[in-house]
């Protein structure tokens, strides 16, 4: 029986960003689990756990975006699968805060995470009109749907309340913090399920 290799990374990477997440705050209690973004764990103590995370998040969906090029139907959104993975990339290469001063780094970061959102969501979407009717095809969409709505509230903050101290700004409303992490397990949970998919024969 052929072992799809690929999809075993994958998924191992996502389970482990997922675990790392959740345990990193039982470490770091300086910081309001609800409040402050994931990036503000990736600095400071047990910064290494964190950056290793968002390397096998990168990992996981360069190499899902491979899988999915196999796929004829829904090649291009393999392209846009690993765009979003070198975009997390840039947001490991260049670690900021939100409480950090806007610099040329700092900006560098949030483009990073603007890529990831932005191709991860269009891959979606892609992948969402191509899927025939099963599981998969509505865990998709309703994440689409749910990764549209997120982003956009985050950007009309952002366009309120400018490039700040981003956390402390948007908790008068919302826990940003928990908001962000949400989203980021409903991505990795999806990397792991469209991986397992493939391995069986999507």
């Amino acid at each position: 029986m052929h072992i799809n290799w690929l999809s075993i990374i994958a998924i191992i990477s996502s389970l482990y960003f997922i675990v790392s997440m959740i345990s990193i705050h039982f470490f770091r209690l300086d910081l309001d689990f609800l409040y402050h973004g994931l990036s503000n764990y990736a600095i400071g103590h047990g910064s290494i756990f964190i950056k290793l995370s968002f390397l096998l998040m990168a990992l996981s969906q360069i190499i899902t975006g491979i899988n999915i090029l196999n796929q004829a139907k829904i090649q291009l959104a393999g392209y846009f699968l690993i765009f979003a993975g070198m975009g997390v990339f840039i947001v490991l290469l260049f670690p900021a805060a939100a409480s950090d001063p806007i610099t040329p780094h700092k900006i560098v970061h949030y483009s990073g995470s603007i890529i990831q959102s932005i191709c991860f969501l269009t891959s979606l979407f892609i992948l969402s009109k191509n899927f025939d009717g099963n599981n998969l095809k509505t865990y998709t969409t309703i994440y689409l749907v749910v990764g549209i709505l997120l982003l956009l509230m985050l950007s009309i903050f952002y366009f309120i309340f400018g490039f700040g101290d981003m956390e402390k700004k948007v908790s008068i409303s919302i826990p940003y913090g928990f908001t962000q992490k949400i989203g980021l397990l409903i991505a990795n949970s999806w990397i792991i399920i469209i991986s397992y998919n493939i391995m069986v024969g999507l």
